[in-house]
């Protein structure tokens, strides 16, 4: 998202492509009162990665009660509608853009008290919009316009400034499968999803890190997510018909882990056969893990699509050829050698 100052000296309609991305002295188009001059120049952009978040929730709080901004955009919500973020957090107006499942969600909140915001275009991941700010007088309209233009000249420094010196220093450390406690089971799951193919895949080890099952089969060509929760339900059925646990589980995408305590509409099916499985299986907790800790689940889902498209997965009672080094790789992490080292 790029957010460009502009200040306009017309009160004459003005479209998208006539605005410039300069801070340029301007006449200002209006003189209503402003309640509260001290905050009517602030403005906050987050993306908050999640709305729902009750950290999400508290640190919003918190910053709208220090920095008092008029203007608030908000980004990746995962939220359809945003009514009640413009009702909980007391903005007056809202623009805002839905989710996708549990991909995107766009809102611009702000108070009219101090500015006026004129939508321009909206799109499904963009909101274009005009704001026309509120000043008493033309000496507080300096004001503002001498501290827009430092924040813009200071923002440019420092963009340019870590441009040139913020070298990502790489630091080696190691990501492995970690096993899970002694006496317990550890399932992974995984889903491949492609342009032309999707396969799903899984397994269930021991604390010795020992293959107990795994499986690996095709899933509905629907979307990524769907593919992942479609791998956790065949993976939580193929432990609870196996009566296998206690467990524990992991997959290595966030947005699953979190569905999972939600309602959402476009997966309500996968999320309450997950949910099944896991109360017939005590509850256990679905947890996130790295790629790298996640790579056997992850190969058997990529030859998923070669076992037929009847979306019944084949079950493995012995470690697959094709997994065969990667498995045994897991199985030497236990010691931790450097070549099960990454880099992050």
């Amino acid at each position: 998202m790029v957010l460009i100052p502009t200040l306009h000296q017309t009160t004459q309609s003005v479209s998208l492509e006539q605005m410039t991305p300069l801070v340029t002295p301007m006449t200002p188009v209006s003189l209503e009162q402003i309640n509260n001059p001290n905050s009517y120049m602030n403005f906050l952009v987050w993306n908050c990665r999640g709305s729902h978040n009750p950290e999400f929730r508290h640190h919003f709080r918190s910053l709208l009660d220090n920095h008092r901004p008029v203007l608030a955009i908000l980004l990746e919500t995962h939220m359809h509608n945003h009514t009640r973020l413009s009702d909980d957090y007391n903005f007056t107006n809202m623009s805002q853009v839905s989710a996708n499942g549990l991909m995107g969600g766009l809102v611009v909140l702000w108070n009219e008290e101090g500015i006026k915001v004129i939508e321009m275009r909206i799109s499904d991941q963009e909101i274009h919009c005009m704001v026309q700010i509120i000043v008493v007088n033309n000496n507080l309209y300096n004001i503002f316009l001498k501290h827009t233009t430092q924040q813009a000249v200071e923002y440019t420094y420092l963009a340019a400034f870590t441009h040139k010196t913020n070298h990502k220093r790489k630091i080696t450390k190691k990501i492995k499968w970690n096993p899970p406690n002694t006496n317990f089971y550890k399932l992974n799951t995984d889903g491949a999803y492609s342009a032309n193919t999707v396969g799903i895949g899984g397994l269930i080890r021991n604390s010795k890190a020992e293959w107990i099952l795994g499986f690996s089969g095709s899933a509905p060509h629907d979307s990524s997510t769907t593919a992942e929760l479609y791998a956790l339900t065949q993976g939580l059925k193929l432990a609870y018909e196996n009566n296998i646990r206690p467990l524990e589980m992991e997959v290595d995408v966030k947005e699953v882990t979190m569905l999972l305590h939600t309602n959402n509409i476009a997966f309500s099916c996968m999320i309450i056969d997950c949910r099944y499985y896991l109360g017939q299986l005590g509850n256990p907790v679905v947890q996130y893990a790295y790629k790298e800790q996640n790579m056997v689940a992850d190969q058997l889902a990529k030859a998923g699509h070669n076992f037929g498209n009847d979306y019944t997965p084949s079950v493995f009672e012995d470690v697959p050829t094709f997994v065969a080094q990667i498995f045994e790789k897991d199985k030497e992490c236990l010691a931790g050698p450097p070549s099960c080292q990454g880099t992050a």
